[in-house]
């Protein structure tokens, strides 16, 4: 290929890094099960509307479900024996209500880059953090159960040009 076809299909493929991938769209999925797939991520979604309803995610090599710039809505989901984070945000407005996570080895759910997350009624167990609040982002935590975590929840700021750490209000 010409060094411009090659250089466009680097950038798409960058994106791609996920068993699914969603850009641009409105998705709602139920019922779900991934496991141990070879994709680096269980799902991306960039800048996307989305509601997960019964997700089961495990053994994934690196985030479970990424979520870029993307505003919606989770529940009922598992997360389990993930490499990296559980739930990723970048720029992400969400809520996540009565979900499970445990074995993860980054972040349960890694809330970054100016996304606002709304927690309710989460249980986290046997992983590295629970949650993470950075990159002028904010989260509420309400209702919750954290077990034998290395960290339970942190803020702070990794990217100086947010020029704010993160914010959380926990409540129960």
């Amino acid at each position: 290929y010409p060094l411009r076809r090659q250089r466009q299909m680097c950038i798409r493929d960058s994106f791609l890094s996920g068993a699914m991938n969603f850009y641009n769209s409105k998705v709602e999925i139920m019922n779900l099960n991934i496991n141990n797939s070879i994709a680096e991520d269980g799902i991306n979604f960039i800048n996307s509307y989305v509601k997960l309803r019964n997700i089961n995610i495990e053994g994934m090599k690196s985030d479970g479900i990424d979520f870029d710039f993307s505003k919606g809505e989770i529940e009922n989901v598992f997360v389990s024996n993930i490499v990296g984070d559980g739930l990723d945000f970048s720029g992400s407005i969400f809520s996540i209500k009565n979900s499970d996570f445990e074995n993860i080895l980054d972040k349960a759910i890694s809330v970054g880059e100016r996304s606002k997350i709304n927690i309710n009624n989460i249980n986290v167990k046997n992983s590295n953090i629970a949650v993470a609040v950075k990159d002028g982002s904010f989260s509420n935590i309400k209702d919750f159960s954290f077990f034998n975590n290395a960290e339970d929840v942190t803020a702070y700021l990794k990217k100086t040009f947010y020029e704010v750490g993160g914010k959380i209000n926990i409540y129960g």
